[in-house]
């Protein structure tokens, strides 16, 4: 399905999803919800690791390109208790890909309208017990346009949409290797930027305010293990570090005058965490228990001047589950 529908992002493949909600918000960061459970409720996953930041708890799907994704499996409602915490929304799981498939690099280059570009090159392979991947992307676009009847306003003259346009840039590796044919570990690093104009309201009672990320940027870092011991036992882990940070400045005017700033503000988001879970298969049942564990460390200035205010969340999971 990912390779029939049009788009760069996670954000632009769950659109059509029945069931799911994905809207942009007063900041052009998106909000997913599942059958009306807020984006907070929703998890997030990359390959095992959550990536719902402690304090909003909310995921921006639009920084995630698709260059390195194999799959995305959703589920909505409750899910199961083995996902960890904060899914009671449902859950959308992310899994990238491996050098384990045909050895190949693909390049690829899209150019459109308003200023619209994407280039994109992934090389695969693997040597022995080795495998790997890597992926670097850059898009960049001048904003959207909006639909031809649209009726002018004084806020928005119609056309190229005000205050949309945005660049972003990123790679992202991983390295495998299998020791075994029952055991198997993979370590993955990954950088993602961007710039981005926040497009105002365009109507004038709406209090139209001209804001921008001039500086947006995300880490990670992550070493997955798997082992199997026969048909039956099966035990996964991960430890993870990730890291995010963005600055937000809002303009009393459309000329953006670097002079003359409302507010100039810092945030930044350092998650460190685990899980692990083993299955035992027996007949019919499948008993499967684990545990997760992460700590959210959040620093934010309101304004340059301002003092940092940090907040600091410790949240787990502890798990047993069976199922026939």
């Amino acid at each position: 399905e990912l390779s029939r529908r049009i788009g760069s992002t996670v954000a632009e493949m769950l659109l059509v999803d029945p069931g799911l909600r994905v809207t942009s918000g007063a900041k052009a960061e998106t909000e997913t919800s599942i059958r009306g459970f807020p984006a907070r409720t929703v998890l997030v996953l990359l390959d095992g690791r959550p990536l719902n930041p402690g304090y909003y708890g909310k995921v921006d799907l639009s920084m995630l390109p698709i260059d390195n994704i194999a799959k995305i499996k959703v589920v909505k409602g409750p899910s199961s208790v083995a996902y960890g915490a904060n899914s009671m929304g449902g859950v959308v799981n992310i899994v990238t890909r491996n050098g384990w498939e045909t050895p190949r690099t693909t390049i690829a280059a899209e150019a459109g309208s308003e200023g619209y570009r994407r280039e994109a090159i992934n090389h695969g392979g693997r040597r022995g017990r080795l495998n790997w991947w890597l992926t670097a992307y850059e898009s960049a676009a001048d904003g959207f346009p909006l639909s031809d009847d649209f009726t002018p306003t004084a806020l928005e003259d119609g056309g190229r949409r005000d205050n949309a346009s945005w660049q972003k840039a990123g790679v992202t590796g991983k390295l495998g290797f299998e020791r075994s044919p029952a055991e198997e570990y993979a370590l993955s690093l990954g950088w993602h930027t961007a710039e981005k104009d926040i497009p105002t309201t365009v109507y004038g009672w709406d209090d139209p305010r001209y804001r921008e990320f001039p500086e947006w940027a995300r880490y990670h870092a992550a070493l997955n293990g798997r082992w199997l011991r026969g048909s039956d036992f099966e035990a996964s882990s991960v430890v993870f570090v990730d890291a995010y940070r963005d600055r937000f400045i809002e303009y009393p005017g459309p000329e953006r005058d670097p002079a003359a700033i409302d507010y100039d503000s810092d945030l930044e988001n350092w998650t460190a965490g685990f899980s692990g879970d083993a299955s035992l298969r027996r007949g019919a049942h499948r008993l499967r228990a684990g545990m997760s564990g992460k700590r959210d460390l959040y620093n934010k200035r309101s304004d340059i001047g301002e003092p940092w205010v940090s907040h600091h969340l410790f949240s787990g999971n502890l798990f047993v589950e069976d199922a026939w």
